[in-house]
């Protein structure tokens, strides 16, 4: 009976012991989940971050080409004024020597 109280209490202590393990093992994987949870957390941010980083690079893109076009239009529209202007001062010009030659027969005539 004495052999029996001796391996009770025996695997009582193993139990005990392997209990207490049992304890850490768990304190061991709650803490490595908690680290997995915060990486991932951190990851998600690095990754929101990134994508906001290039989205505001397609932004920027987007308007500078943008400002090329209205630039690109600006050109066109200042060539196309220049063509008219130097049409015009063509015609001013002819007008103008229409009109002194007209006033040189004028005055050859008085």
């Amino acid at each position: 009976a004495s052999r029996a109280v001796v391996n009770a209490t025996e695997a009582s202590v193993e139990a005990a012991a392997l209990k207490v393990e049992l304890r850490h093992t768990h304190a061991a994987l709650w803490a490595a989940e908690k680290a997995t949870r915060a990486a991932q957390r951190q990851a998600a941010e690095h990754k929101s971050t990134a994508t906001l980083a290039a989205d505001a690079q397609v932004v920027e893109l987007e308007a500078a080409q943008a400002e090329a076009a209205l630039q690109r239009e600006r050109v066109v529209a200042l060539e196309d004024g220049a063509r008219l202007a130097a049409a015009y001062s063509a015609e001013l010009e002819a007008a103008l020597d229409a009109y002194i030659s007209g006033a040189v027969v004028n005055v050859e005539r008085a």
